[in-house]
């Protein structure tokens, strides 16, 4: 507690006053936290059209436009990772990088995403449980950001009924991760049933 505040009452102070007197202290603790609080990330950011997480290729919208695969749908997983229903879907538009100078190799990754309202936008099957989302009708918080560690990839698929009730809205279909088992080094050698036999070597393969 600094002298002022032993002399005036909370209410006088505002926070750049605080900053000014509690600053300078600070500054001498060096903390790395505190740095990243005060300081913050640079102005300037690094992006992305492209970018590998969680055994997952992702792209932003723009870039994916004329490929032949979708890889810019993106879900995230309510905490309770069973519960469908508060699970978010979205398009993933910009993957952003931000730096902090005063703090050796710290990055964090995001996305900014467009998602669909959970409420208004998304009907999921009581019994087997599947999403249907409509874009149309796009969440209008100001939430577009995750980090980049939380995003599931998801496609989106519509329906080849044009009744009214389905136009406009599409299917969620999971993604795999790209984790690929290589068994080409494989050989099976007789009379060996005694012996260990070994892990095959999980490998990630990345596709830009």
């Amino acid at each position: 507690m600094c002298n002022l505040e032993k002399i005036f009452p909370p209410s006088f102070f505002d926070s750049i006053e605080h900053l000014i007197v509690h600053l300078p202290y600070e500054a001498r603790v060096g903390n790395e936290l505190l740095k990243l609080h005060y300081w913050g990330p640079s102005a300037e950011v690094t992006t992305f059209q492209c970018y590998f997480v969680n055994s997952y290729n992702f792209h932003t919208k723009h870039y994916n436009v004329g490929k032949s695969t979708f890889n810019c749908g993106v879900c995230v997983k309510s905490s309770s990772y069973t519960n469908t229903d508060s699970d978010f879907y979205g398009i993933l538009e910009e993957v952003i990088q931000l730096d902090y100078p005063l703090i050796p190799n710290m990055q964090i990754v995001l996305f900014k995403c467009r998602w669909v309202d959970p409420v208004r936008s998304m009907k999921v099957h009581p019994r087997y449980h599947l999403v249907d989302v409509n874009f149309k009708k796009v969440y209008q918080k100001n939430e577009s950001f995750i980090l980049a560690q939380q995003a599931v990839q998801v496609y989106y698929t519509e329906y080849p009924s044009m009744k009214r009730n389905k136009v406009d809205w599409q299917a969620v279909c999971k993604i795999k991760t790209r984790r690929v088992i290589d068994d080409s080094w494989w050989t099976e050698v007789a009379f060996q049933e005694d012996e260990t036999v070994p892990t095959p070597q999980v490998l990630t393969r990345t596709r830009l």
